[in-house]
């Protein structure tokens, strides 16, 4: 019972961190790179807790840390700069365990899947309307004014705000019409997350960016 609960309780901060790295990836990129580490660290905790470790018996996680052993035992030696190539290839394995954390151990039913779709679309909605206000009034809610090259930043400091929506809309959007697959609301759901679509192709064309907007569009 007392391992069931320890376990419950890592994936109740795992799943919140998890949560936390889309907003974080606005401002504060380094936060979102220490969340992903700490949510491969705790799965490490859970599966030694369990003693589960059959996740890395699939097929995809071999083949990933076969590539990671081969870029940090193989590759670096023979790099130009041995050192800084080491300094890059170690710290890669964080994100094969982010990967097989969220894949075997966060997000493995249906409700998780569900609040943080749901969450990502909030997410979107509160960009979109941070950005369109900047477009109308020349600055946004966030308080960031419009870049000097006339493209729209949104509540980044920088022009991301395109290549941010356009990476995050269609898995979010994917994952939203998935679920409401089997809702009594599927139509309405549909017409909504469409919507939300066209809300934030258009904030991408307006920002500016254009291989953004040809990557969502397409």
């Amino acid at each position: 019972l007392f391992t069931r609960n320890a376990c419950h309780r890592l994936w109740q901060i795992s799943f919140f961190a998890a949560l936390m790295i889309p907003p974080m990836l606005i401002g504060h990129r380094t936060a979102a790179d220490v969340l992903c580490g700490l949510i491969g660290f705790l799965f490490l905790i859970r599966s030694a807790t369990l003693r589960d470790w059959a996740w890395l018996r699939e097929p995809l996680m071999v083949a990933l840390l076969a590539a990671w052993a081969w870029l940090s035992l193989i590759v670096t030696p023979l790099a130009y700069h041995p050192y800084a190539s080491f300094t890059i290839a170690l710290p890669w394995i964080r994100f094969i365990l982010f990967f097989a954390a969220m894949r075997h151990w966060v997000f493995t039913e249906e409700k998780s899947f569900k609040a943080a779709g749901l969450w990502m679309a909030l997410i979107l909605i509160l960009i979109v309307v941070d950005t369109m206000w900047q477009y109308v009034h020349g600055i946004s809610l966030s308080n960031h004014y419009v870049d000097e090259s006339g493209r729209l930043t949104g509540p980044f400091n920088n022009v991301k705000v395109g290549i941010y929506l356009s990476r995050m809309v269609l898995p979010v959007i994917g994952l939203c019409l998935f679920l409401a697959y089997d809702d009594t609301r599927k139509k309405l759901a549909t017409i909504t997350y469409a919507f939300l679509f066209c809300f934030v192709l258009v904030t991408v064309a307006i920002s500016g960016e254009r291989a953004p907007f040809g990557t969502a569009g397409a």
